[in-house]
């Protein structure tokens, strides 16, 4: 009798630890540099933390991107969504890496 075997498709390789922090550090410091406070949020003296999330195609484009965890203040988590904008498009994730990242944005008044 005859075996039949069913081909299953391809994973892409596991990524490194060090490798995907690498990436993560390469994320963030994009969004650090596409940062900036609103004038009318700092004229008030708005501050919070906005938990970003975003999802990534294989090009680094932004697919997705939504609040996961509010400031407390619509400007600050609109303005949130408004840094991935400015700072897309990111470096291509390596092969094996998740498309979904996660990031606190601090608005902090020194």
């Amino acid at each position: 009798m005859a075996r039949t075997q069913i081909a299953t498709p391809a994973r892409p390789p596991a990524i490194s630890e060090s490798r995907l922090s690498d990436f993560r550090a390469t994320l963030s410091r994009k969004l650090s540099s596409a940062f900036r406070y609103p004038p009318l949020a700092r004229e008030r003296n708005k501050t919070g933390t906005v938990s970003v999330t975003f999802e990534l195609d294989a090009n680094g484009n932004v697919t997705k991107a939504s609040v996961v965890q509010s400031s407390g203040h619509e400007e600050l988590d609109a303005d949130a969504l408004a840094t991935i904008r400015r700072a897309a498009p990111f470096e291509p994730p390596p092969p094996g890496a998740p498309r979904s990242y996660t990031f606190p944005i601090v608005y902090r008044l020194r």
